[in-house]
């Protein structure tokens, strides 16, 4: 699978990242999300494979949940203080 993805940050959530297909954008992400975020930013366009390195989580996950929601939302990664372990949300 392979899809043209635009990645936004907002200036309310810093941290916060919002990938999207860039063909569609914002056609299914939630109007509460998108109020959440502020203004957005585009940080970058990129053709997304499932081999594709990224900073945090991976490709196929962020595909997966293109495909299901509509967006892909990242979250910024919590350090345990006692394990130095990244901790995993849900």
């Amino acid at each position: 699978m392979s899809l043209q993805v635009t990645i936004f940050k907002g200036k309310k959530k810093p941290g916060y990242y919002l990938f999207v297909s860039s063909e569609d954008l914002f056609a299914e992400v939630p109007p509460k999300l998108l109020l959440a975020f502020g203004e957005l930013v585009e940080v970058m366009e990129i053709e997304l494979v499932e081999t594709t390195k990224l900073a945090v989580g991976n490709a196929t996950d962020v595909l997966t949940s293109i495909d299901r929601d509509g967006y892909h939302l990242q979250m910024p990664q919590k350090i345990d203080p006692v394990t130095g372990e990244i901790w995993k949300y849900g």
